[in-house]
């Protein structure tokens, strides 16, 4: 898998800040407990489920897909170009994009031009 940039709003900068001050620019922000990457071998049962139980969201059916999901809703909400949401996501063209989540871009079909 390659490198992807994911945006961060504003509001988090405080709290990740942190987490990557006095590190190496290639350095992982999150990482399994021994400090290693994480993998999909790793990152759902032994990290991400534990960590949403330390955060006290266990309950709530939270998944990586999910949030992944309302990431891409709340960009689209945003009104965040779809090539932008496309290279966010890593899909590979704009066409997957709007296949998978082209019924979140309110009215996008239905509005004339004005």
């Amino acid at each position: 898998m390659g490198v992807r940039t994911v945006p961060i709003p504003p509001s988090l900068v405080a709290d990740l800040t942190p987490l990557v001050q006095g590190r190496d620019k290639d350095s992982y922000v999150f990482t399994t407990r021994r400090g290693t990457c994480l993998r999909a071998a790793n990152r759902r049962a032994k990290e991400f489920d534990q960590a949403v139980r330390d955060a006290g969201f266990d309950g709530l059916g939270l998944t990586p897909h999910k949030l992944r999901h309302t990431t891409a809703s709340l960009a689209i909400a945003a009104q965040t170009d779809v090539k932008v949401v496309q290279h966010m996501l890593g899909h590979k063209s704009a066409t997957v994009t709007l296949d998978v989540y082209g019924h979140l871009f309110p009215d996008a079909w239905t509005k004339s031009p004005t």
